[in-house]
């Protein structure tokens, strides 16, 4: 079997720093080409337990686990997280805001800055009433869209953060976690203030 050749270095230093008495155990992840020349990801743990009178390891006891099925879905959901990350990015036109089942924003898009002043870093964790029209609410009975279920397109008034209006359409949809359970809301909101004068 052969190391990848980007991980011999890194590999090397582990190994150096247990045979220095840095660490207790030698601990480290690396490509291992098998006999079907396919690059294998293996966890390593393992340690000196014998020395040779010139100093030289003479004995390693060890355990090495192929964990390459976890780490192509590592990659893959990496890989994803940055598909979706393009997506939200590049949709400058439209405001896509997350919110948990508290409210709070969870996710913030560029449109969305854009759209209202703020940036992501100021409304995260913030409750979404921050750019909505108090007024508004109060007049619709501080409705909101039952959150299992989708509501059609109608208009609201958002807040920029330097107080002038702004009239969209929203759309509200819930999310849901890994195991199917409601967890938040997204919301996507067209800006449409031009059309309505």
């Amino acid at each position: 079997a052969i190391v990848h050749p980007d991980d011999v270095k890194p590999l090397q230093t582990k190994f150096s720093d247990h045979l220095e008495g840095k660490s207790a155990v030698c601990e480290c992840e690396f490509r291992l080409r098998n006999s079907s020349a396919e690059w294998l990801w293996i966890h390593f743990v393992g340690r000196v337990t014998a020395m040779t009178a010139a100093g030289e390891p003479a004995r390693v006891i060890g355990t090495y686990r192929d964990f390459t099925a976890r780490k192509q879905i590592e990659q893959d959901l990496g890989a994803a997280n940055r598909r979706l990350s393009a997506v939200l990015e590049s949709a400058v036109g439209v405001a896509i805001i997350a919110t948990d089942l508290e409210n709070r924003i969870t996710l913030f898009n560029v449109g969305a800055e854009k759209m209202l002043g703020y940036a992501a870093a100021e409304v995260l964790g913030e409750p979404q009433a921050i750019f909505l029209d108090p007024s508004e609410c109060e007049a619709r009975g501080n409705e909101a869209p039952a959150i299992d279920s989708p509501v059609d397109p109608r208009p609201w008034t958002y807040v920029r953060k330097h107080g002038t209006h702004v009239l969209v359409t929203q759309v509200v949809n819930a999310l849901v976690d890994a195991d199917g359970n409601v967890c938040g809301r997204l919301s996507v909101a067209v800006d449409v203030t031009a059309q309505a004068v």
